[in-house]
């Protein structure tokens, strides 16, 4: 009960207010007080709903650390249930569905699409550790895969929740994201991540219906297993499934639907096709108008996705065919009608002939009188001998129901199995592996059956698996460490599992598997055995209403009622030999293929009665949830718990009670106190040593004593003295808060270190391209000189030349002219001597008789040749004036 303090609180203080109700779900609620009188307080909640309270109503004040949403609720200094409640519906009508409890993520459906899923989201995920960012499933998961790469460890995601709470579509985000952090690798890789990615709408369609809480329900469990090779690459998947619900082929409740794959089917084929099975709309076949939305949420290229994704996960056009007419032929199955009447005081059942018998013999490929008599009478073996019976009206359609519901299981399996060898062709020796659980949420739907009761079970596995680690290895590890520990209450529910399926020979499975392996159990002797070994459990409830059909379990999320009626059928759901005669005889050998385990020579079937056990459905199922937790406890977990807002499935609408009960049963409100009491991390001293030893870069022998004291010292220089951590015998034990410390001053040294590598590199690398500049500049310069150098000696070579050659012609002009000079002085002389002598003659002659007849003439030319000697004479003086 919450301790109640009155006080007075001045205008604008949040403080808790008590429910109207005294319901048991109604919790308090945090409200901001506008005005205040001597009596009354005026107040306003979180849906912005005024309203006026008395005084005594106030319990007391928010905590400072309750007043905004916090995106890790281990954050509260007020760890209470209402603080909780107030920060996830704060926080939902925020459009933050997702909110931290240390590691686990807590995941409020929306009921409407959001923006926060697509490719920029992936990138910025996948580039942040955990709590960097706002509380995302991407985040989980990128944190699974760094761990699984870290530790070189496995992980597996476990989701639980309610039917309607969204599990179904986180499974999705998280392959999402995981596929998508090794896309464009390879090509091989990448073929694998889209057929992974494709698996799911056809998972969906085979084996998803609408339900009154869900549109998507998923009618089966799936383990989902992502393998990845040492370098981190997705290699290959592998998909288990759980307890397919099979009534649902034959029996529908109201507002619910048959699976997908039947609407598909009905109202995305073409004429030819249609004609071919034929077919024709949905309202004509008992299957799946059952109920009045069966023709609701239709889409035309519903089977065309559905197709594509079969083509995409290599089903051949035939595999596809064969899927198809195996549909269809359940379909024709359900519209096989009978008619009874009375021989010999007994009822005789005949099939009406009509056109769906017609339609199941043809597609089956088996020979019409087969068919009838399966299908209207049984086959005993007395003493060895074969005895034909007829069968009511009711065992007939008993038999025929149970015929489909068995071949739908078959198909479904082929589905499974044909995904997985796609999944799964390469095969690698050594890998490390995220497996993501989705399966069925807790179920109380009024009329419970066998169905409810396996569900359920598991659901109480997965919750025993979640309280096992998240309490009972927690407890057990402090106290054996020698580390102070304050307890946690809890609900334990290990006395529910030994009742439904514990190692005791009485539990209720057994008893379920005893009675209908005997000739006279039935489900009367099933509940009176199972009252007297558990009257005295208080897990067990007596009968409801004092009815003798039906008994109660006090699962951990409150008591369900289960009517006994058809348990043991529904756990037997044995094919009988006649069925078996019908399907060898059959020129279908894809329904043959189908079921070659039950047509296998050795099959039990073949041996006598009293020899012969059932593979009882609950043994089976036993076995392989088994199988599923010993895989979940081999990994390292991760919890995402998904809450349901409302039954209505309208988005913004946050019912408090609903949530709070969810709240409860999940045990979130006890984990949030382990993980802000506890200590979540925890290393081996070797193992904190060797990944932390960078901080204070020293190296240790190895040893325990050195490792204690290495840790010792990192603690000391990363988290202080006096911080809430503590040191084990063998281990060191953290808050979540204190890895992410360490993490950072981890990953600031390695960055210091890069940087410092970076930096000598390229002080290397740029002293090198320097050198190699230098040396490229010298040649350059070398080549530079030397050219110009050549340039310059070539102009000085030919100025050279040029010089010479002037000087040369100079010479020879002078010696030419001096030459000249002479000649013509020579010539001078020698015209002068010529001209003398001529004169001289020329004065001889005048001496003689004849000179007077010259006459003057003698003397004009006597003056002529001699200026002709002066004018040569100064032409010569000139010629070598202008030379000099």
């Amino acid at each position: 009960m919450v301790k109640q303090y009155v006080t007075t609180y001045p205008v604008g203080t949040y403080v808790w207010v008590k429910s109207i109700t005294n319901d048991v779900l109604d919790v308090p609620k945090a409200c901001k007080i506008l005005s205040v009188t001597n009596k009354q307080l005026k107040v306003i909640d979180d849906d912005d709903k005024e309203f006026w309270i008395s005084r005594s109503s106030v319990i007391k004040e928010l905590h400072p650390s309750c007043l905004q949403p916090l995106d890790n609720m281990v954050g509260f200094g007020d760890q209470e249930e209402y603080s909780i409640l107030r920060n996830l519906h704060i926080r939902f009508r925020r459009n933050l569905i997702y909110t931290y409890i240390g590691k686990m993520l807590v995941a409020v459906n929306p009921y409407k699409a959001l923006t926060i899923y697509d490719e920029p989201h992936i990138m910025k995920y996948r580039q942040h550790n955990l709590e960097e960012l706002p509380a995302h499933i991407y985040a989980i998961s990128n944190d699974c895969l760094k761990t699984m790469r870290s530790h070189s460890k496995s992980q597996c995601i476990v989701i639980s929740g309610e039917s309607g709470a969204g599990k179904t579509e986180s499974t999705k985000f998280i392959v999402k994201f995981l596929t998508s952090t090794s896309k464009g690798r390879s090509t091989q890789v990448n073929k694998i991540e889209d057929q992974l990615v494709k698996a799911n709408p056809l998972l969906e369609a085979f084996g998803n219906a609408s339900t009154t809480y869900n549109d998507n329900s998923s009618r089966f469990g799936k383990f989902v297993v992502m393998s990845y090779d040492q370098s981190g690459l997705l290699n290959k998947a592998h998909i288990q499934h759980y307890l397919l619900e099979k009534s649902r082929v034959t029996q529908i409740k109201p507002s619910e639907r048959n699976y997908h794959i039947f609407y598909q089917l009905l109202n995305g084929l073409n004429r030819i096709e249609q004609e071919q099975l034929d077919l024709s709309t949905s309202m004509k076949y008992n299957f799946v108008n059952q109920t009045f939305d069966s023709r609701l949420r239709l889409k035309k290229d519903d089977l065309k996705v559905t197709e594509d994704a079969m083509e995409t996960l290599e089903f051949t056009k035939q595999d596809r065919w064969n899927v198809f007419k195996t549909l269809a032929i359940i379909l024709h199955l359900g519209n096989i009608a009978y008619s009874s009447n009375e021989i010999d005081n007994m009822e005789n059942t005949e099939v009406k002939d009509d056109t769906s018998l017609e339609s199941v013999y043809k597609l089956l490929q088996v020979d019409k009188t087969i068919l009838y008599d399966t299908l209207s009478r049984k086959t005993l073996s007395i003493h060895g001998k074969k005895t034909v019976s007829p069968v009511t009206k009711s065992q007939a359609k008993m038999t025929k129901d149970g015929f489909a519901r068995t071949l739908y299981e078959k198909l479904f399996k082929f589905i499974i199995e044909k995904i997985n060898s796609t999944l799964s062709k390469k095969v690698v020796q050594a890998e490390l592996s995220i497996g993501v659980l989705d399966i069925y949420g807790f179920e109380d739907i009024g009329i419970n059956s066998f169905e409810q009761l396996c569900i359920n079970y598991t659901n109480e596995c997965l919750q025993q698996f979640f309280l096992t680690h998240i309490f009972k290895l927690e407890e057990q590890e402090h106290v054996k460490e020698g580390v102070k520990w304050t307890p946690i209450q809890y609900e334990d529910n290990e006395n529910v599992l030994n009742l439904i399926g514990g190692m005791q020979p009485n539990c209720l499975l057994k008893i379920v598997d005893e009675q209908a392996n005997l000739m006279t159990g039935s489900d009367e002797t099933f509940l009176l055995k199972a009252v007297r070994a558990h009257s005295k459990n208080p897990a067990f409830v007596d009968s409801l209403g004092g009815s003798n059909h039906s008994f109660g379990v006090l699962h951990f999320a409150g008591v369900v009622f289960y009517e006994v009626n058809g348990f043991l059928e529904k756990n037997r759901n044995p094919l009988s030999n006649d069925w078996l005669q019908l399907i060898s005889s059959s020129k279908n050998n894809f329904i043959k293929e189908l079921f070659k385990e039950d047509l296998a020579p050795n099959n039990n079937r073949s041996k006598p009665k009293h020899v012969a056990k059932l593979k009882t459905v609950a043994s089976q199922y036993q076995r392989s949830l088994d199988s599923l937790m010993t895989s979940l406890k081999a990994s390292e977990p991760y919890f995402i718990r998904c809450i349901k807002p409302n039954n209505l499935k309208k988005p913004d609408l946050f019912v408090d009670s609903l949530c709070c009960l969810q709240l409860r049963y999940a045990g979130l409100m006890a984990t949030t106190k382990i993980r802000k009491n506890g200590y979540q991390i925890r290393y081996k001293y070797e193992e904190f040593a060797e990944k932390y030893r960078y901080i204070i870069g020293l190296r240790f022998n190895g040893s325990i004593k050195s490792c204690r004291k290495v840790t010792e010292d990192i603690c000391l220089k990363v988290l202080g003295a006096g911080t809430d951590y503590q040191f084990g015998k063998s281990k060191v034990f953290l808050k979540c808060e204190h890895e992410a410390s360490l993490d950072r001053a981890k990953n600031q040294v390695l960055w210091d270190s890069v940087v410092t590598i970076q930096k000598n590199w390229r002080r290397f690398f740029e002293k090198k391209r320097f050198n190699q500049l230098r040396k490229s500049a010298v040649i350059i310069q070398s080549n530079w000189k030397a050219r110009r150098d050549r340039r310059s000696y070539l102009a000085l070579l030919r100025g050279i030349l040029r010089l010479q050659a002037c000087i040369k012609s100079r010479i020879l002009l002078e010696k030419f002219c001096s030459q000249r000079y002479l000649v013509i002085r020579l010539q001078a002389r020698c015209r002068g001597f010529m001209a003398r002598k001529k004169v001289k003659e020329m004065l001889d002659l005048r001496k003689k008789d004849d000179v007077a007849i010259l006459g003057d003439d003698i003397d004009a030319w006597i003056t002529s040749v001699f200026n002709a000697a002066i004018q040569d004479d100064e032409d010569m003086k000139e010629i070598y004036t202008h030379r000099l």
